[in-house]
């Protein structure tokens, strides 16, 4: 990484220093579907080369919270946020140091407007009575009916998260990392699994084993999971 980072800052320096007549022009421009990138951290993006390929290079400025790698033959850019913050990834003709393309990343806390989608739930029950895991099943598949057109405003800012069903509105604090999401709410702390879908979407997990033993007490259940899906509006 350190050989990495000297090459980078020669690289960038000699194209800083041309003189009037090696500025540096649109033809040094390496051509991409997109120089800038806003996104999650945790989720990905891909950028399309748009230029025959050549002999590039590929360098993370800061791995920590963007980072990049080929696709596709070497024809696509794969761009991941792995942290908060803002970086940049550098794409450099290895034959020509003057042709260097910078993408800025934007690798952001979770926020936005989203709705839960009741129909687009699932399920995951493993439970030796069959009779008695149908029923949980039944009781998943209504709970995510209930609370189907719930929608959510996380304000990344405040931290605040505003939670609104019908006619019933709460204002609350959530907590975010990559892999989940806690949502506090007068004292209890619900916690979920935290999976980016794509599209502008995520899927929350909430773990209710413990729930339904405390109703099905002399039943071995070994895992009740619903998956809530969230679309951004």
């Amino acid at each position: 990484m350190k050989l990495k980072m000297i090459f980078l800052t020669t690289v960038l320096f000699l194209s800083a220093s041309c003189s009037k007549e090696e500025t540096k022009t649109d033809n040094d421009l390496i051509k991409l579907s997109a120089y800038s990138v806003q996104l999650l951290a945790g989720e990905e993006y891909q950028i399309e080369i748009l230029e025959k390929t050549k002999d590039w290079e590929l360098i993370d400025e800061n791995p920590e919270i963007v980072s990049g790698w080929w696709t596709n033959n070497g024809k696509t850019i794969r761009i991941k946020g792995e942290g908060i913050g803002t970086a940049s990834v550098y794409l450099i003709d290895r034959q020509n140091s003057n042709r260097n393309t910078e993408i800025k990343v934007s690798s952001e806390y979770f926020f936005g407007n989203y709705q839960e989608e009741g129909d687009k739930a699932e399920f995951q029950v493993h439970v030796l009575d069959k009779s008695v895991q149908n029923e949980i099943e039944n009781s998943l598949k209504e709970i995510a009916q209930n609370r189907s057109g719930t929608t959510y405003s996380f304000d990344k800012n405040t931290k605040n998260v505003t939670i609104a069903h019908g006619n019933n509105k709460l204002i609350s604090t959530y907590e975010w990392d990559i892999k989940s999401l806690t949502i506090h709410t007068d004292g209890n702390n619900q916690q979920y699994r935290f999976i980016s879908a794509g599209n502008s979407s995520i899927n929350l997990y909430m773990n209710l084993k413990e729930e339904f033993k405390e109703k099905y007490p002399n039943v071995s259940i070994y895992e009740v999971g619903l998956w809530i899906h969230l679309s951004r509006l």
